[in-house]
């Protein structure tokens, strides 16, 4: 992660999201109700199950089975160092007390799941001001002897800490931004990687689609949100997105209207610096097209360690020497999604020009970049065609591709123009949309 200045960091944190408070406070949002948090089932445990409690912070882990619980001792030593690591070194918001559960702290159950970690919330007790719940985690017993249980658990704390300030937080964000937050506490690989290989390989789903390992494999999202528009240390600016996103509790105690949500303030953010939420998801899909192995030192240049695990998948790839060519993907785009086109230029003459052209179906909009790189995949040139707001198709030429061994074309669906049906991430299923390109040489 880039580094900076704390107190300069700080303080342009602080400017911005003054200004992004009072521009959330004066929209008016309209999103259908969804339910509060109700009493989710703990798991069945006998009432003299094997517990231990941390004497020092906040923390409970709970045994599933007597023949597990000599690994109460390390686990809860690795626990402690997890809420250390997430807390105070990073900052990050505590799980909110637990005022329903066995124990005042935080509760960790060692269970027999299929997904590593995963948490749920307690029903909302303090409801004086914003609505916001504590949460117990499970966790995978078979996680011992290796940095996944410590990656687990600093996901689940970070997870804990956002029911700590938004009960209605969108679930896939959530875990996204947990996920990206396990991944600073405990640097372990192979705990995410598998589902940043799935995330690439299906980049025109949704960001917030649950296919994404229930929003795990996003993790994508919110490093790139933290990597570029961050000031100071990880995770400033996250944390400081969802502080923003709260709502009041609802007057029934039944509802919760998650608006604004995570989104929004980040709509806020675009805006505030001079950009537009379309401007990030194309800003987004670009900087997809360069994790991994294909990491160009600009856009994210944390993510080389993943090797062929962060390369995203290219609809096509075609040489020059074919044009014209008209392409359309194999699968159409949702909302925040992307895809790709691959031009190799080895074959183009010497002075050779392109002339792009797009189309796709309504009421959404498109939009698209188009990257020249260099033979080494260092970035040239990005171009970004105008894409009208009611408009169906956007045109651009390029006069010279000099020095480029290929052309990557980025589109992305940044939602519909249409108030009623806009892209929001609560609102299922996605309503996806197609695209065609069109390429000529000149």
């Amino acid at each position: 992660m880039r580094s900076h200045p704390t107190a300069l960091g700080a303080a342009l944190c602080v400017a911005t999201f003054a200004l992004a408070g009072r521009a959330l406070a004066q929209n008016e949002w309209v999103e259908p109700p969804k339910p509060a948090p109700v009493a989710n089932e703990r798991p069945n445990l006998p009432a003299d199950h094997p517990t231990l409690c941390s004497d020092r912070l906040p923390l409970c882990l709970h045994a599933s089975t007597p023949t597990a619980a000599h690994k109460l001792v390390p686990a809860l030593a690795t626990l402690e160092l997890a809420y250390r690591r997430v807390v105070f070194v990073l900052g990050w918001r505590p799980p909110a007390p637990d005022l329903s559960g066995p124990s005042a702290g935080f509760d960790v159950y060692l269970d027999n799941l299929a997904s590593p970690w995963t948490v749920q919330p307690d029903p909302m007790t303090d409801v004086s001001y914003l609505a916001r719940a504590s949460a117990f985690a499970r966790v995978r017993e078979d996680l011992f002897d290796s940095c996944h249980l410590s990656f687990a658990f600093s996901a689940a704390l970070a997870r804990a800490g956002i029911y700590a300030i938004d009960a209605a937080a969108n679930d896939q964000l959530a875990n996204a931004s947990a996920t990206y937050l396990g991944t600073l506490a405990e640097p372990c690989p192979g705990a995410f990687l598998a589902g940043i290989d799935d995330f690439q390989a299906s980049p025109q789903l949704a960001v917030s689609n649950p296919a994404h390992d229930d929003g795990r494999g996003a993790v994508l999202f919110p490093w790139f949100l933290q990597d570029s528009r961050g000031r100071g240390g990880p995770p400033d600016l996250l944390h400081a997105l969802w502080a923003l996103s709260p709502q009041p509790p609802p007057k029934d105690s039944a509802t919760l209207l998650n608006e604004p949500d995570f989104l929004d303030a980040v709509a806020t953010l675009a805006t505030d610096t001079r950009r537009s939420l379309p401007d990030l998801w194309l800003d987004f899909a670009v900087a997809r097209a360069f994790a991994g192995n294909r990491d160009d030192g600009i856009h994210l240049p944390d993510t080389r360690f993943l090797d062929s695990a962060g390369a995203v998948r290219f609809e096509w790839s075609v040489p020059y020497a074919s044009l014209p060519r008209r392409l359309a993907p194999r699968f159409p785009v949702e909302p925040s999604g992307a895809s790709y086109v691959w031009l190799s230029l080895g074959d183009a003459p010497k002075n050779a020009g392109l002339g792009f052209r797009a189309e796709w179906e309504p009421p959404d909009v498109f939009r698209f970049a188009l990257v020249l790189v260099d033979a080494q995949g260092q970035t040239l040139s990005r171009h970004n065609p105008v894409s009208q707001e009611r408009g169906t198709s956007a045109e651009a030429n390029l006069e010279t591709l000099e020095g480029a061994a290929g052309l990557i074309v980025v589109a992305t669906n940044t939602g519909s123009v249409l108030r009623d049906i806009a892209f929001d991430p609560d609102n299922h299923p996605y309503t996806a949309r197609s695209y065609a390109v069109s390429l000529f040489a000149q």
